[in-house]
């Protein structure tokens, strides 16, 4: 009985719904065509507007756009438009047939949507403000990254170096106008090519192998730093370049972009410096010959002045008058004094001559045992010296030795005046390296001068205050530049002098690139 009892009373809510026993609306209007009709069309076009909105709005939402938000309050309005575009057919249909039963049931559906759709749309207000603040930010965004794109791409087409960029199939995506005129290619023809097409053809089959391998391991040795590389102009002519690579990420995908530097004319400069350097390496070596030998050669006739000129003095000198004697003797002394230059320019020769031993050598030993050797030459002399404990340096020691008994020897000879002397041998930090440093309180000298410490035979005191050859500083530069260091002073007058040296700094970073390292860095050309 209960499941019949539907059946028995929908046939009793049809009948009563399009109960037709009322007076239709077609009597109300009097049967006046012109309004009948004017209520027909507008309310039948009203109709057919809301179906059409409706089925829009069904489109976007199944059309298969899932990111359109607030999809539920597009049902929503799409149900509402249906209602109420039902009410005006509705009104249509009761000109002629009087079903106000149906006609109320519609309008009771279309108030119930209107209802829901009103009480539900103020609670996305604050999610539909959000939604449009987020579209003008990133509306804001996108105008700020249009700018500075434009900035960037302005900077890179006025850029001296070449830039190219490409995508991880190794396709060029960009290249600025420096690159375009270093190739010699117009951009029309290179966009979209392969890198190949910008390299010689040997080095295309390593190329294709080191992009594929980083591609899937991730693992490149070039990122970063500057490699050496040859490129290739459209009319097939090679030339070397300078390359700077740098790996970026966007939207999943890997890029790569270069800096590009034609090296020709570097590589021009730089064989023309190797070949001065070779030819000043082989004057060099013909001038230290040369000077060795003259002075070697100088010796044996330099004895005989020296030996007869003392022989003449004590045979004949009681038959010479006082001005025979005073000029032998000023012969005597100048021999000597020649025989100290020769002796000195033999040293400075030996010096530059001399095969390099290198060892550890104990700095603070040499200092003391060569402090220890000028007291006992003057053991009147009171000099307070100090000499930090446990300096080592790598290097010859014989050398060694001889460039800090020059640099001790001076400090003990310009300090033979000062009545409290003092002489320190140390060292101390600059940029990280170990600079050594011999110190006194001495005569000093006139920092304007500086420039002619360092040269044979160059002297910036009076020989008959501070008596020596000139050849001292110059010899200890010579070894300290053969240990690949450097020396410089700092000094006042009357207040002494301070000799820095810094002995064995890093070598140059030198990128030698291997055949493979060459093929590696084409890889991300």
């Amino acid at each position: 009985m209960l499941v019949i009892a539907p059946f028995l009373i929908w046939p009793t809510l049809a009948t009563r719904a399009f109960d037709s026993s009322y007076l239709p609306h077609l009597y109300c209007y009097l049967a006046k065509p012109g309004l009948v009709w004017t209520h027909v069309v507008a309310d039948s076009l009203i109709g057919l507007s809301y179906l059409a909105i409706s089925a829009t709005l069904a489109y976007l939402v199944y059309s298969g756009r899932r990111d359109i938000p607030f999809q539920w309050m597009f049902l929503a309005f799409g149900l509402f438009i249906v209602a109420c575009g039902g009410t005006h057919f509705v009104e249509v249909l009761t000109i002629w047939i009087p079903v106000y039963v149906f006609s109320a049931a519609v309008k009771v559906l279309t108030a119930a949507v209107s209802v829901l759709t009103a009480v539900l749309l103020p609670f996305t207000v604050p999610r539909i403000r959000a939604l449009v603040q987020g579209t003008r930010i990133s509306a804001e965004n996108t105008a700020r990254l249009r700018v500075n794109e434009g900035r960037l791409r302005a900077i890179t087409e006025t850029a001296t170096d070449g830039i190219i960029s490409a995508n991880s199939q190794g396709h060029i995506l960009y290249l600025n106008q420096a690159a375009m005129r270093m190739f010699d290619y117009p951009v029309a023809e290179v966009v979209g090519q392969p890198l190949t097409v910008l390299m010689p053809e040997r080095f295309h089959a390593a190329y294709e192998e080191g992009l594929k391998r980083f591609l899937t391991t991730r693992e490149v040795h070039v990122i970063g730093k500057t490699v050496e590389l040859v490129g290739k102009r459209k009319d097939g002519v090679e030339f070397p370049l300078d390359l700077s690579i740098s790996a970026w990420e966007a939207d999943g995908e890997t890029f790569f972009t270069g800096i590009l530097r034609d090296s020709t004319e570097h590589k021009k400069a730089s064989e023309r410096i190797r070949l001065q350097n070779a030819l000043l390496e082989v004057a060099n070596k013909e001038l230290e010959s040369f000077s060795y030998s003259v002075s070697h050669d100088l010796r044996s006739p330099l004895r005989a002045i020296h030996g007869f000129s003392g022989a003449l003095l004590e045979d004949c000198g009681d038959s010479l008058d006082a001005t025979g004697k005073n000029h032998l003797q000023r012969i005597l002394a100048a021999s000597q004094r020649m025989g100290q230059l020769i002796d000195g320019m033999l040293q400075l020769a030996h010096t530059a001559r001399r095969t390099m031993l290198r060892e550890t050598v104990s700095f603070s030993s040499l200092a003391e045992e060569i402090v220890s050797q000028l007291q006992k030459s003057e053991p009147d002399r009171h000099v307070w010296v100090e000499i930090a404990p446990n300096l080592t340096v790598e290097g010859d020691q014989a050398l060694l030795h001889a460039m800090l008994q020059n640099l001790l020897g001076n400090a003990w000879k310009f300090t033979s005046k000062c009545v409290d002397a003092r002489i320190e041998v140390g060292t101390q930090t600059q940029d990280g390296l170990p600079i050594y440093f011999v110190r006194d309180n001495g005569a000093g000298f006139d920092m304007q001068y500086a420039g002619k410490l360092f040269g044979a035979f160059q002297r910036l005191h009076d020989a008959r205050d501070y008596p020596g050859t000139g050849i001292g500083l110059a010899t200890v530069q010579k070894i300290i530049q053969r240990h690949g260091g450097r020396i410089w002073a700092e000094s006042q007058v009357g207040r002494g002098s301070t000799f820095y040296f810094a002995l064995d700094p890093p070598d140059s970073v030198t990128a030698t690139l291997s055949v493979s390292a060459v093929t590696e860095s084409v890889a991300l050309y």
